[in-house]
């Protein structure tokens, strides 16, 4: 059976978001007004642990962690909305002082929960029944990897920890990221096998991006990837292998960038962002400590950091970024011309 969880093929299931962005697309809408699908909200930007390839360093010095009032009011203002909220952050999300309270806020309200961990901090149990889905960023096979990679010595703590989220987490969806360098590219199939002894439902892994310094090459990750074909049928577990090196898709791979309103994210400062990967020209729209959540969204300021979007020419700059391939999904369907037959 297929496992769509990965999968664009999801969009399908937000139609009127798809609509509203071809509408865009095709010189037919100004800008799209409908809510984003989901949100990436980080409550914190402290972090207990050293990834080596981590681009978010300089966030972390500052420290910030958005005050609960605040989140609690973000909450109340999106909950009759169905937007999708992914608890992460540009440190360790669980390292929030009230992230319990936050959880079982936001659960009490209806809202669909997500969370991107690196794994060190166990989960409560009575907690764990409030999310989708997990995604543990574990980057390493072995402990002397994970040391290496992260510079923390935790590798069996975040084994255990996900163990017992498998043990307990009914109809959770369970995942593990893996960021592949030169030196964590050896142990993968053993650790394949381990994990879907602990019932993980999938792994996403990909070269590191952005530090050249430590990319795998291709021929590796070609390698990689037969040696995962003729591990398949024994795998329970998806496994979904990005091949392309990070170059390939610079820029927005020079399409402009339709599919932005898709998501946005919230940092620990309050500021309200489209992209991660506007480091060089942040989008930022503004805060939910000082207006609403929709206010915002429904703002001018958005709407003309929407048109500034469209200009292929306002993606120089940009970083590989996950929006890439579902602009070029929009670019190829609003070329479709027989769209009135099967």
């Amino acid at each position: 059976m297929a496992f769509n969880e990965l999968s664009m093929i999801k969009l399908l299931l937000n139609g009127e978001k798809c609509r509203n962005i071809l509408a865009v697309l095709n010189g037919d809408s100004e800008w799209d007004t409908s809510l984003p699908i989901s949100i990436e909200l980080h409550p914190s930007n402290r972090c207990n642990l050293r990834c080596r390839w981590c681009v978010d360093s300089s966030i972390r010095e500052q420290a910030d962690f958005l005050p609960f009032p605040i989140i609690e009011k973000f909450f109340e203002s999106i909950h009759a909305t169905r937007i999708g909220v992914t608890i992460e952050g540009g440190g360790e999300p669980m390292l929030y002082p009230w992230f319990n309270e936050m959880i079982e806020k936001a659960a009490s309200l209806g809202i669909s929960l997500g969370l991107i961990t690196n794994g060190s901090i166990p989960i409560k149990n009575d907690i764990l029944q409030y999310f989708t889905w997990i995604r543990i960023s574990l980057d390493a096979g072995t402990p002397e990897e994970y040391l290496l990679e992260k510079n923390r010595d935790r590798f069996n703590t975040v084994l255990a920890n996900i163990e017992a989220i498998g043990r307990l987490k009914h109809n959770t969806i369970l995942g593990v990221n893996y960021v592949i360098t030169q030196d964590n590219i050896g142990n993968i199939i053993p650790l394949l096998y381990k994990l879907d002894e602990l019932q993980v439902d999938f792994i996403s892994m990909g070269p590191v991006e952005e530090h050249p310094n430590l990319c795998v090459s291709e021929s590796q990750l070609q390698q990689l990837d037969k040696e995962l074909q003729d591990n398949k049928k024994s795998l329970k577990l998806h496994v979904k292998l990005n091949t392309l090196c990070n170059s390939n898709k610079d820029n927005n791979n020079g399409v402009p960038c339709f599919a932005h309103s898709l998501h946005c994210i919230i940092h620990a400062d309050g500021n309200v962002v489209l992209c991660e990967k506007r480091r060089h020209d942040p989008v930022v729209l503004g805060n939910i400590g000082e207006e609403s959540f929709i206010s915002i969204w429904n703002s001018s300021i958005r709407r003309d950091a929407s048109r500034k979007l469209m200009d292929p020419v306002n993606q120089q700059g940009c970083k590989p970024c996950r929006i890439t391939k579902f602009n070029e999904l929009f670019l190829e369907i609003s070329k479709v011309r027989s769209k009135r037959f099967i």
